[in-house]
């Protein structure tokens, strides 16, 4: 979404003081994530190669959530990415958002079976998931539509856990690309009843999953 757009939307729902707040907040996290940027454009190669060798030969989940790793609230990505890890020949790469708490770069290790991902790192998945013996994208988030394009992945796993049209930026293109994402998705799973009745218009395959 247009961030201009966005900011508008939030001063009409909180108010001049609450909008001014938050974009001084985002503005100050932005500078801190430049070395980030930086150092993702200049070592990239050395997080394929690594990788690489984390994920050759296994299955591999990639997470893509609408949220850091690092927030306050063990959610529910969070739970999927450990529970993933703990199976065997199972590798889970979690996307984060960095959008508020995660200013780290490349790879962070939960365990040997689970990684953190900075945003960045997204442009080289098929590159780094080259040796991979099945990729499984699970995705949450439409700001990130684009990677059921242009990754590779075996299978493609919609998990509808939010009704957009409730947050105040919700837009018309927002829902169109979540729409999208559940015609693509191989399975949709959805949190709510409400969310599975919806799904069934546009998903090939819906299961509710609370």
């Amino acid at each position: 979404m247009n961030i201009l757009r966005k900011a508008y939307l939030h001063l009409k729902k909180e108010g001049f003081g609450s909008t001014l707040k938050r974009a001084i907040q985002k503005v100050v996290f932005d500078l801190r994530l430049l070395p980030v940027q930086i150092d993702e454009k200049l070592n990239h190669k050395r997080y394929i190669r690594e990788l690489i060798e984390k994920t050759s030969g296994k299955k591999v989940f990639v997470l893509v959530p609408c949220l850091d790793w690092n927030i306050p609230v063990f959610q529910r990505p969070h739970q999927q990415a450990v529970e993933l890890a703990k199976k065997e020949n199972i590798h889970v790469l979690f996307l984060s958002d960095q959008y508020k708490y995660d200013t780290f770069f490349g790879i962070k290790q939960v365990n040997s079976s689970l990684d953190v991902v900075s945003n960045g790192l997204k442009a080289y998945f098929n590159e780094a998931l080259s040796q991979a013996s099945q990729v499984v994208l699970m995705m949450s988030w439409v700001k990130e539509a684009g990677l059921a394009d242009s990754l590779k992945y075996d299978h493609f796993v919609y998990d509808y856990i939010d009704d957009l049209s409730l947050l105040y930026y919700c837009t018309e293109e927002m829902l169109e690309q979540q729409r999208y994402l559940m015609k693509r998705a191989d399975v949709t799973l959805c949190t709510s009843q409400k969310l599975y009745d919806y799904a069934l218009q546009y998903s090939r395959r819906t299961v509710l999953n609370k």
